[in-house]
């Protein structure tokens, strides 16, 4: 093995709850390194250049030297030193930064009051910030300029609850369609919802312009209506199940899933799972913690 040093563009690594954490920058890899994995990482950051002899004098009474070469290896293999030729260790220079997706945030209110929501100090769906039709123009016009060469864009709705700004949504899809008509750049609708407000003819629209779609549901009736709760304190999940079962029935133009907010003591996964995938039939599941 050649001469070799520290690629440090490659790694970043720190000190978590009394461990040693490695960051591997290429692969977004996190290792938590052991006692022969930190020496070799110090020993390589205070030395510019060493070979396997070197590393081996200055570590081999404290190591076998076996496993010296084993790391030596393992190391080698994730760029994090090599033998220093550019096309190892110079960063990639990215210039050009192409927008593929933009967010509408179109009403800060919600019709529901869930607990766990970063919303709940706002507003309600009557009184929350809607978005203006000038807005969202002007947002999907920086998406297509943006955009560069991509031949397919993405626009999401968001809240709040979406739903409560229907109008807008659907003003922006005329819009989009027609612009990137003109462009012959194809565009994606998606939205996430707690399918309170879903009607059979929001559904059709949907259906027709194949939105994405993601339902709110937190799993079981117990779990969901511990959080997922109506202004007035109530649970939810009766209603959102009726919508849930009439989505399902009319729309096919894309898969459907459901997206799962995980709370303190919530720990029967497996089961949220079954339940939304087999007894409500969501394609999909997806968790994730809340989050402050």
């Amino acid at each position: 093995m050649p001469s070799l040093m520290l690629h440090p563009d490659n790694v970043h690594d720190m000190h978590v709850n009394g461990r040693h954490v490695l960051f591997h920058v290429p692969t977004t890899g996190i290792f938590h390194l052991d006692e022969l994995g930190s020496e070799l990482l110090a020993l390589f950051k205070s030395e510019p250049e060493l070979d396997k002899p070197a590393v081996h004098r200055q570590l081999g009474d404290q190591f076998p030297r076996l496993e010296i070469d084993e790391i030596l290896e393992e190391f080698a293999s994730l760029d994090i030193i090599g033998d220093g030729s550019p096309g190892n260790q110079q960063p990639a220079v990215i210039d050009k930064f192409p927008l593929s997706t933009i967010i509408l945030n179109v009403n800060t209110g919600c019709n529901l009051s869930c607990t766990y929501c970063y919303k709940e100090d706002l507003t309600d769906a009557a009184s929350g910030e809607r978005m203006e039709f000038e807005t969202a123009r002007k947002s999907v016009d920086l998406l297509l300029r943006e955009c560069g060469e991509r031949e397919r864009v993405n626009i999401v709705f968001f809240g709040g609850e979406p739903l409560t700004n229907l109008p807008l949504i659907k003003q922006v899809v005329v819009y989009a369609e027609k612009r990137c008509g003109e462009l012959h750049t194809d565009v994606d609708f998606s939205l996430t919802t707690n399918a309170t407000m879903l009607t059979e003819e929001i559904v059709d629209y949907f259906n027709e312009h194949a939105f994405g779609i993601t339902v709110s549901i937190d799993g079981p009736k117990a779990i969901h209506d511990k959080n997922r709760i109506t202004t007035s304190g109530k649970g939810t999940y009766d209603v959102v199940r009726r919508k849930i079962e009439m989505l399902l029935s009319r729309y096919n133009a894309k898969p459907v899933g459901a997206r799962v907010t995980l709370t303190r003591g919530v720990t029967d996964i497996l089961e949220i799972h079954r339940h939304l995938k087999e007894d409500l039939g969501f394609f999909e599941v997806g968790f994730a913690p809340v989050t402050a």
